[in-house]
């Protein structure tokens, strides 16, 4: 969830998206089968639900998906490329390289 400064509203949408990131609000969803997406609540959602445990160990590295239009491109890309280097057809860096230079080029068309 975002708001800009253009949100009518500002005060009421940003007390909303404080309170979805409370954690009276993770842990009430955590309970429904809504997993955190906050770190810091992660081994009380654990308690809650076992299942969690391996998805909360995994937010200590997570990181969010590029904020640009062309996200999902460059994911594509990036699958296209790394999957044979992860199963040993390719080098590690021969795919890098590869997706690095088309991922330039989508970046540069869209400018």
């Amino acid at each position: 969830m975002y708001f800009t400064e253009a949100t009518e509203h500002a005060d009421a949408a940003f007390k909303f998206v404080e309170f979805t990131q409370s954690e009276a609000y993770q842990l009430g969803m955590a309970k429904v089968g809504q997993m955190t997406v906050k770190p810091e609540f992660a081994d009380a959602q654990a308690k809650i639900d076992p299942y969690f445990q391996t998805f909360s160990d995994q937010l200590e590295t997570a990181r969010a998906r590029l904020p640009i239009p062309q996200a999902g491109e460059v994911d594509a890309i990036l699958s296209t490329e790394l999957v044979p280097a992860f199963e040993g057809k390719v080098g590690v860096k021969e795919a890098l390289s590869s997706a690095a230079k088309q991922i330039d080029a989508l970046l540069a068309e869209n400018k």
